[in-house]
């Protein structure tokens, strides 16, 4: 249901700017389309990001597997305890002194079960938020640098000829003439702006 909506709301834009920029066009207006995907991937600052995040799930997957061993040791003490309780080879007090720590031991993993599930929750929220912000300060940037080359081309409308990730939405360039992909002029300025850099 949430797909169709989007796909729906993503028609509707798409029809918008086609009649847009007929207009556009008729008043002899200059369009152009970029793969901001492509270039976002030529971008050095997204290499960067992309390490980071995997340093930050590598030690999000390190706490999680510390977690789980834990896990492990308390189902143990769980299973000893209770087969000791159950061992009538031991005595009576015994027994129930090992019924009472199963049941304590019983308690703290399921205990540790929630704690685990929230945690992994927490952590995969944290993940996603941190690369989203990421996304969108290196997309600001891009933003940026193809306004600049816009700006010094008198081109006044820029649509994204990139696949959308969402899977089945439609692109929002259907078609558009080779000549008026500024994608490669736009990787070459990052390029340039990397050598400037270092």
């Amino acid at each position: 249901m949430y797909n169709i909506k989007k796909s729906s709301i993503l028609l509707v834009a798409v029809m918008v700017i086609l009649a847009c920029s007929s207009f556009v066009k008729a008043a002899g207006e200059k369009i152009a389309v970029v793969d901001m995907e492509l270039i976002m991937n030529a971008y050095p600052e997204t290499k960067s990001s992309r390490l980071i995040l995997e340093q930050q799930l590598s030690e999000f997957e390190k706490e999680q597997q510390g977690m789980l061993e834990d896990r492990k040791t308390l189902e143990e003490k769980f299973k000893a305890a209770g087969e000791k309780s159950q061992n009538s080879a031991f005595s009576k007090e015994v027994r129930e002194k090992n019924r009472i720590l199963a049941e304590g031991f019983l308690q703290d993993l399921r205990k540790m079960e929630n704690d685990i599930r929230e945690t992994a929750n927490l952590r995969r929220k944290q993940l996603s938020d941190r690369q989203l912000r990421m996304r969108r300060r290196i997309v600001t940037k891009l933003r940026e640098i193809v306004k600049g080359y816009c700006e010094k081309n008198d081109i006044s409308l820029v649509l994204d000829s990139a696949s959308p990730e969402a899977g089945n939405a439609p692109e929002s360039v259907v078609y558009s003439n080779e000549k008026l992909d500024i994608t490669d002029a736009i990787l070459k300025l990052i390029g340039e702006q990397t050598k400037e850099d270092k």
